[in-house]
């Protein structure tokens, strides 16, 4: 590789991968009605399931890169040094099997809608995570950053910006594909910051605060929440910036999964994910 292409790629890198960058773009997962089905039939009935300590497996993952080069790949490899840190505690890392260029333009710029009906069959790894890194990403009508499955949904496949904050997308994105919500999520109620209801509404879980949803606007370029909303019961929020699953992991906030958030995404893979190599 010459001087200027190794110039090139650690620019790239340091910008998409180690700056907080503040892009506005988020996350455009959302939870199918089979997902909230099955969490109210939990909520009510919580299954008694043993699982191992540890999952002790490599997944592995297939790139489809849409606009790009190979120099990319190593931007990928680099992101899931990162991302394997912080599954390590339960035993889970993932690696780069193989990546195609796609070179049709078309495929450039897609939505999930895109996705769903005409990438996922035209490209497609069985038993293999399938990460599609495009120019630019729309779901559901909106500019994001990162948009995937949840698990009930029964698909491997994952979209991703390439100008987002690749690592911090990726873990993120990782967290909903095994289970878990936005911890500012109100489909199932907003939780108050009490935590009188966490078991049944917001991520469902009382390991993460009440939070009223993160963005630019509330969270400072120290990664500080700044906000002064309140709840019903007119207590301030207090949310948690560093958790991966709030939406300051878009602004390069992110750094922990809770050891609840961990216990939930292990359960996951061994409900839906074992087909996965």
């Amino acid at each position: 590789m010459n001087t200027l292409k190794r110039l090139i790629l650690s620019l790239t890198f340091f910008s998409l991968i180690i700056s907080p960058g503040k892009a506005q773009n988020t996350c455009g997962t959302v939870i199918s009605n089979a997902q909230y089905q099955n969490e109210l039939n939990w909520i009510n009935h919580k299954p008694t399931i043993n699982t191992p300590a540890m999952i002790n497996q490599t997944l592995e993952i297939t790139a489809y890169i849409t606009g790009g080069d190979s120099l990319y790949v190593n931007i990928i490899n680099k992101a899931l040094d990162s991302v394997n840190i912080y599954f390590a505690p339960i035993g889970l890392s993932f690696k780069l099997c193989e990546y195609y260029l796609i070179k049709d333009h078309t495929y450039d710029t897609i939505s999930n809608s895109v996705l769903e009906n005409e990438v996922r069959i035209k490209f497609n790894t069985p038993n293999t995570i399938n990460i599609y890194f495009v120019n630019d990403l729309s779901a559901n009508g909106s500019d994001v950053c990162g948009y995937t499955y949840m698990p009930l949904d029964n698909r491997n496949y994952m979209l991703l910006k390439r100008a987002c904050t690749i690592g911090f997308s990726i873990t993120h994105e990782l967290g909903h594909f095994f289970g878990l919500y936005h911890t500012s999520e109100t489909k199932f109620g907003n939780e108050l910051v009490n935590e009188s209801n966490c078991k049944t509404a917001g991520d469902l879980m009382c390991s993460t605060p009440a939070d009223p949803g993160l963005s630019a606007s509330n969270v400072s370029a120290d990664c500080s929440y700044t906000g002064s909303l309140v709840d019903a019961n007119n207590q301030y929020y207090i949310p948690s910036v560093s958790d991966f699953m709030s939406l300051a992991s878009f602004l390069g906030c992110g750094c922990y999964f809770t050891n609840e958030q961990y216990a939930k995404m292990k359960l996951n893979y061994y409900l839906f994910k074992t087909n996965l190599r």
